[in-house]
């Protein structure tokens, strides 16, 4: 077993090198000084100053922190007269033996030079495993501009890999989609109907109360999905009324979802809802009547969504409602043609065997300068649009990573948006090759791009069935070292990824605006930093804090005290 001590010993052995620097202050110096410049002399000189403690870790003590000043300036390169060794070579002997001789103390060693000097030796435990993994720092960035996820069509073939793909630079970028579906896209003349709350009475909430008689409301300026103020005792159903919807009889639905505004922080943990909708008429929702929302004729199709902590998101979108407005459009009655009938509403309640007292608050129609919930709904009519192939790219931010250090583990994790798809499904990831990889648009394409040898292989992927659960890709460490192992790289850098293969996984991109665009998750050694070699770029924000830090003079007059600075 190799121990921390034989490895600090052998940095000590290390011919350090320094420029000349000022002398350690003579007054107050601390053990390592005052021990060091002791052992320097021509005959050992103990400075009376000083002491060494031991810690009693065997009768449960703390060990003590010990850190080593060694000057390396350049007068350590001077012969001690008698010794035949420079004023280095004698500390370095006198650092063995006081080394050797230590126990149940954390040691650290730094160099001292002008005008100043690194740690060379973090404090550790002496008789530490150097083997041991203890450095391990994991860093977490996400996807934070529009333009960070994006794809772009490449045609209808298959590729066989990156060469086959890149010759394809001439595909239309899709930038701006809510989610990203990889690997396969569809293009052509879909249709998209948007149509958001109209009136007061197309949105309400429908209270249960265990304790007491039931409720309805219309007209409050929030809904509340599936508890009223976190109250076990107060369970809601939401409903969501669209009136006048013009998707026609026949239509395919290929996407629905509805998109609403978060108002309040969130309470309890996650909502376990399952929505519906309503076949045929759909009359408004009417105050203070019992059963306006619950007693509605439901349709068959459903969908589960578990509505998280939106943690600071703006928007909040469903899971794909396809389902349940093709289940609402083949009812008889349907027309779309902006008839009463043609209204289209869904419900929301707490999914049956559920347990879970959340709540999470969305603006309603009656909130004053607030967004209704919006309805999207994508479709065609006689002649389905073409699908073809797609390449995804990924671009993170400020993904603190020094330069050179040891990746330990690395995976990009998505949010599922969609579960229509059971086909099988392999996708190949690479790195961009870039220190500094820009953003995506028309000119500056997916392809267009340098990419890294390393690629991993993310082979029969499991069907995604549950909207909003997490996927997590294969370890990627192969392909991130090679990012980080650039002379260009630095931390605090993008650091993109692009994707391809076949078949068809449908994750939420960042324009969905809901919290859930892909996350990148990695780990490095940090005992791997190699000082002087590497590379973190950071920002400091620094505020003014007393009113003599910003001044107005005029003349021979100062103004410390003004509300502002002309």
């Amino acid at each position: 077993m190799k121990q921390a001590k034989s490895t600090m010993l052998a940095r000590i052995g290390q011919n350090w090198k320094g420029t000349c620097a000022p002398r350690l202050a003579r007054e107050g110096r601390r053990f390592a000084a005052a021990f060091l410049s002791g052992l320097v002399t021509v005959a050992p000189v103990w400075a009376d100053d000083t002491e060494i403690f031991f810690g009693d870790t065997a009768a449960g003590g703390v060990a003590p922190n010990l850190l080593l000043i060694v000057d390396t300036s350049g007068s350590m390169s001077n012969t001690v007269s008698g010794t035949g060794k420079t004023r280095m070579q004698n500390v370095q002997d006198a650092l063995h033996i006081l080394l050797n001789s230590l126990n149940n103390v954390n040691v650290g060693l730094m160099r001292f030079s002008n005008p100043g000097g690194p740690v060379i030796y973090q404090v550790d435990n002496l008789d530490r495993n150097v083997n041991e993994v203890t450095g391990i720092v994991s860093v977490t960035a996400t996807i934070q501009d529009g333009a960070d996820d994006a794809q772009q069509v490449i045609g209808a073939a298959s590729y066989e890999n990156v060469e086959d793909i890149i010759s394809v630079l001439t595909g239309e970028m899709v930038i701006d989609d809510d989610r990203l579906n990889m690997t396969r896209t569809q293009v052509g003349d879909s249709e998209v109907y948007e149509e958001p709350i109209s009136s007061r009475n197309n949105d309400a909430e429908e209270q249960t109360w265990i304790t007491s008689g039931d409720g309805m409301y219309v007209g409050s300026s929030d809904l509340e999905f599936h508890h009223e103020n976190g109250d076990s005792g107060r369970r809601q159903t939401v409903g969501l009324r669209f009136d006048g919807t013009t998707v026609p009889a026949g239509a395919t639905i290929t996407d629905a979802y509805i998109t609403m505004k978060v108002d309040e922080s969130s309470t309890g943990g996650t909502a376990e809802l399952t929505v519906t909708g309503e076949y045929g008429e759909s009359e408004e929702f009417q105050d203070n009547t019992v059963g306006t929302i619950t007693s509605r004729d439901r349709t068959a199709a459903s969908v589960e969504w578990n509505l998280t902590d939106p943690a600071g998101a703006e928007f909040v979108v469903t899971p794909s409602l396809t389902s349940i407005v093709q289940d609402i459009i083949e009812h008889p009655d349907w027309k779309g043609d902006g008839t009463n009938i043609s209204d289209m509403t869904f419900i929301f309640e707490r999914r049956a065997g559920s347990s879970a007292v959340a709540t999470h608050v969305m603006e309603s129609y009656d909130k004053s300068g607030g967004f209704a919930p919006q309805l999207t709904v994508e479709y065609w009519v006689d002649e389905p649009p073409t699908e073809k192939d797609t390449v995804t790219g990924l671009r993170f931010s400020d993904v603190n990573i020094p330069r050179g250090v040891t990746i330990t583990n690395a995976s990009i994790d998505f949010v599922v948006a969609q579960t229509n798809s059971t086909e099988q499904t392999d996708l190949v990831i690479y790195g961009e090759k870039s220190g500094s990889p820009i953003p995506y648009s028309n000119s500056d394409k997916v392809l267009n791009r340098n990419f890294t040898s390393a690629g991993v292989v993310w082979e029969d992927i499991p069907v995604w069935a549950t909207n909003e659960e997490t996927q997590t890709t294969p370890d990627l460490t192969s392909v991130v070292q090679e990012i980080v192992d650039q002379t260009d790289w630095c931390g605090g850098n993008p650091m993109a990824f692009m994707l391809y293969g076949r078949g068809l996984r449908t994750a939420w991109s960042k324009d969905a605006n809901n919290g859930l665009q892909p996350v990148l998750n990695v780990s490095y050694d940090s005992e791997t930093i190699v000082p002087g070699n590497s590379c973190a770029a950071a920002t400091l924000s620094v505020q003014i804090t007393n009113s003599r830090d910003d001044v107005e003079e005029e003349g021979s007059n100062v103004w410390t005290g003004s509300d502002d600075l002309d």
